[in-house]
């Protein structure tokens, strides 16, 4: 099948480089093979910053920030301009799953281009587990939500976006160039986020949503506990526009699911170089978070970056910074 690429087991020594990464015992060789200057001190742990925001039904939403590592000019000091070319990734991780799994892999894509990752707690998850709505707080646990309730999940992803959109006013990212990774069922928060996104409506006055560019989805799940991305799928721009990459152990639990989306949403008609969907398997059962620290990792985060690469900062031209008006809630 077109844009179908199967990858055999390797050695790569990809959990010590993951661990070295996280902790700031190495960096990541650029893709020129220059060396760059960043502004950290070698071997000084990487930065990242845990940060909260609301959602617009009222969760407290607690979520690590890793900015970008910009290069540095004559006098020391960043260009104050480096960051409208930060393409800026959210990375979901897996319902019943924890963000801090996650973490070695934004580091990773932090050190290895100009990335800026930013790692929310879903809704009843980790730290996010409080919730304020019609002045009343209440205590929420992921194991406890019905569909409906896990399916709002998209407005922690929406909310996740607002606070890129301080960061792109800011000129610390550009927000044209939004990339979003979701593992396991962390896939159908994307996918349904992304339909919301590209939902919103086109206006004369600002722009609104319309904002990611490329998913990446490892290990995808469809559905959970009846909450479910199917009706997502059908949107208008997950079918033409936005470019979407799907990792998975070609003997995973989840592989149906991966198979399901590429052959829903993939159009051999495109003819797009690159491709814009793409369905990568690997020979393992493994999946998700295992999948990343297994000895394939290394691999698996290389096609993320290669992926990033080709969809969003070879189209950087397509993809100009610009100023953004928004509302608190909303936008």
């Amino acid at each position: 099948m077109a844009n179908r690429t199967v990858w055999r087991t390797t050695a790569s020594p990809w959990i010590p480089l993951l661990m070295a990464v996280a902790f700031g015992l190495t960096s990541v060789a650029p893709a020129s093979g220059q060396a760059r200057k960043s502004g950290r001190k070698r071997g000084s742990k990487a930065p990242s910053t845990r940060v909260s925001f609301n959602t617009d039904d009222g969760v407290l939403l607690s979520a690590v920030y890793f900015p970008a590592l910009l290069e540095t000019g004559p006098s020391g000091e960043p260009d104050p301009d480096a960051g409208k070319s930060v393409a800026p990734v959210i990375l979901i991780h897996d319902w019943g799953s924890r963000s801090s799994e996650l973490y070695p892999l934004a580091r990773f894509l932090q050190q290895t281009k100009r990335i800026a990752v930013i790692v929310p707690d879903l809704r009843g998850h980790g730290q996010s587990n409080r919730q304020l709505f019609g002045g009343v707080e209440k205590t929420i646990d992921h194991e406890k939500m019905k569909p409906a309730d896990i399916m709002k999940a998209f407005l922690d992803i929406q909310a996740t976006k607002r606070f890129l959109l301080e960061k792109n006013n800011d000129k610390e990212v550009n927000i044209e160039m939004l990339t979003v990774i979701g593992v396991g069922f962390g896939s159908a928060i994307a996918l349904n986020w992304a339909a919301f996104d590209w939902s919103a409506p086109v206006l004369r006055t600002r722009k609104q949503g319309h904002d990611v560019k490329a998913l990446i989805l490892l290990s995808p799940q469809l559905t959970r506990r009846g909450a479910s991305a199917r009706t997502a799928m059908k949107h208008p721009a997950l079918r033409s526009t936005i470019a979407v990459q799907i990792l998975s152990g070609k003997d995973s639990p989840n592989h149906k699911d991966a198979a399901k989306i590429y052959r829903s949403l993939h159009r051999a008609k495109e003819g797009r170089t690159p491709p814009r969907i793409v369905l990568v398997e690997f020979d393992t059962k493994l999946e998700g978070a295992r999948l990343l620290s297994s000895p394939l990792g290394r691999d698996v985060g290389n096609h993320m970056t290669r992926f990033i690469t080709a969809h969003i900062f070879k189209k950087a031209p397509q993809l100009p910074w610009q100023a953004r008006q928004f509302k608190k809630r909303g936008g």
